[in-house]
């Protein structure tokens, strides 16, 4: 998660550096993110996180990088069945945010459930 990074900028104060300081046994710590100040507060139109990894339990569900999202697995609700996808669904989330076209396919609509 980007908090750490991300409040501690907003706060005006610098975070540690990597693996320089050492826990009680003399590891390095890491504070691993990115600082997204610049996002959160309007002043940059991208995030500084480029790539975002979705893992749900032990569940290895996709990846996003940039604005493409590569679904490995598939679940309609949180708590429901899995589906492992043998082609990847590849998403463009600027053109569809909502995951509805399906690259893969040439942009096979994937269409809402009917409530």
């Amino acid at each position: 998660m980007d908090l750490w990074p991300t409040l501690a900028s907003m706060a005006g104060l610098k975070p540690p550096p990597h693996g320089e300081w050492k826990d009680n046994n003399g590891k390095p710590i890491y504070f691993d993110g990115y600082d997204n100040s610049t996002y959160i507060t309007g002043n940059s139109k991208e995030s500084a996180r480029m790539s975002w990894v979705y893992i749900d339990a032990v569940s290895f569900l996709s990846v996003r990088y940039g604005e493409w999202k590569f679904l490995f697995t598939a679940k309609d609700t949180w708590l429901g069945p899995e589906l492992h996808l043998g082609i990847p669904a590849i998403y463009n989330l600027k053109q569809d945010p909502g995951e509805h076209y399906d690259m893969t396919f040439n942009g096979a609509a994937h269409l809402p459930p009917v409530c």
